[in-house]
């Protein structure tokens, strides 16, 4: 009697051969491969505001879209540029979508019917704001000079798998029954202190509601996130749509998590690097700054480290909370974060010599810079007897001391707040004190303090 392996190769359906690796291929991208743009893929967009785009006719601007790896069908990202003084065509979308400003200032106006009231509301760099379904758009740029740049995120790959017709979520007549309330929207936002876990990301109680935040660079509302630094999680009136904002001090990181597919995750301020993978396998650096987009696969590892001299900044904005992707059980969930003190020696390893090219780096700068102060000394005290032979000196070395070593002792409390350890923790700090004293010598060069100090003879205190 045959096998079942016998029976299986003899059957005439049969394909010999290795097993064919799905090729994902929806509606969206079919819809996307029609329009003519440029599509990005990969891993990570190194700055939106200065990617590649092409003429929509449709749409009468330059726009792209970016469709990474980790978005799989799940989440659209589209990149518009809208021209030096104009307005866009007005368009009716029926999702709800997220918008973020990567450059420029500009005014949008949003209605949902030829009878109903307008709403207009400026936006600036960075601002985020979000427009219900079954609205009217309409983008306008405020500056003559130079084009604005927007980034739009929506629901819009998964929707087209339900419904394949892309047309059908365009200039869709249906009129919403509630649509008489969208007037009082574009206010500013609310604290929510108590509210239901059931229906807020990650389970919330305490979150900001609303659809208009003017700067994510500058918003400083913010509370402790167990993974390091703090965090503002966002919900949108009316919507299922979320976001979140992680801030994390500079030159610390945070720890290693995984989750579902189809965040994309924008950078409004900081310079650093992440670093994904899939557990047991390569591991993928995403360099980022102002601008920068990522997308962590689904459950893949991703690790953030902020390299700079400031705080760094992610806005990552949410897929729809069935493909959160966290597990339920407390016991299952811990396996989702890597603990500083469980992870791979490859990271502090990578961290090490980010650091020796740092303090490289910040000799380089401390002898170009300490060559313009000698240099300034002498033009200044040229023909004098008695020159001080370096400015500072006396009550000046001791004020710039001081506030160096104030920041070092924010940088030490920012540390320990953030969890941040490791063998270079100590190098680390007095990297960040010689950079500082090196970042005030130079904000000191030129200033009327300076000034007055050359002029002495003696070099004291004025």
């Amino acid at each position: 009697m045959a096998t079942i392996a016998e029976q299986i190769t003899k059957n005439q359906y049969f394909e010999p051969g290795p097993v064919a690796v799905e090729s994902k291929n929806y509606t969206y991208d079919r819809w996307m491969d029609s329009v003519g743009i440029p599509i990005h893929r990969g891993f990570f967009i190194e700055d939106l505001r200065t990617v590649e785009l092409g003429w929509w006719d449709e749409r009468q601007c330059n726009a792209a879209f970016i469709q990474l790896m980790g978005q799989e069908g799940i989440t659209s990202a589209t990149v518009m540029e809208i021209p030096p003084g104009k307005t866009l065509p007005p368009v009716k979308f029926a999702l709800d979508e997220v918008i973020y400003v990567l450059q420029g200032r500009g005014v949008t106006t949003v209605w949902t019917d030829d009878r109903g009231p307008k709403k207009t509301f400026e936006w600036q760099d960075r601002s985020l704001f979000e427009i219900s379904s079954n609205c009217y758009q309409q983008l306008g740029n405020m500056r003559g000079d130079r084009p604005a740049r927007v980034l739009r995120y929506s629901y819009l790959p998964l929707a087209t798998s339900l419904i394949t017709e892309p047309g059908f979520y365009f200039n869709n007549p249906y009129q919403k029954p509630d649509s008489a309330n969208e007037g009082d929207t574009y206010s500013e936002a609310k604290l929510v202190e108590n509210g239901d876990p059931a229906l807020a990301w990650g389970g919330k109680r305490v979150f900001w509601f609303g659809n208009f935040f003017p700067d994510m660079a500058a918003w400083d509302k913010l509370s402790t996130n167990r993974r390091g630094g703090m965090s503002v999680t966002i919900m949108f009136p009316n919507s299922e749509m979320s976001c979140h904002m992680s801030v994390f001090p500079d030159r610390t990181y945070k720890k290693a998590h995984r989750h579902g597919p189809g965040r994309v995750i924008v950078i409004p301020a900081g310079e650093g690097y992440s670093i994904l993978w899939e557990e047991g396998k390569e591991k993928i650096v995403a360099p980022w700054h102002e601008g920068s987009m990522f997308v962590p696969p689904n459950k893949w590892f991703h690790q953030h480290f902020n390299v700079g001299a400031i705080p760094a900044r992610y806005l990552a904005l949410h897929p729809p909370r069935q493909f959160r992707g966290h597990a339920e059980k407390i016991e299952d969930r811990a396996k989702d974060m890597i603990e500083y003190i469980d992870e791979d020696p490859w990271v502090r390893h990578r961290r090490s010599l980010q650091s020796r090219e740092l303090r490289l780096a910040s000799k380089e700068i401390a002898g170009e810079r300490r060559a313009r102060v000698c240099a300034a000394t002498k033009n200044t005290n040229e023909g004098r007897a008695k020159s001080p032979p370096f400015f500072l000196c006396q009550s000046t070395w001791p004020r710039a001391l001081g506030r160096a070593l104030s920041a070092q002792a924010l940088n030490e409390s920012r540390l320990r707040e953030s969890h941040a350890v490791g063998a270079n923790e100590a190098e680390s700090l007095w990297l960040a004190l010689t950079i500082h004293v090196i970042e005030i010598i130079d904000e000191f060069i030129g200033s009327p303090v300076w000034t007055a100090t050359m002029k002495s003879d003696t070099g004291k205190s004025l």
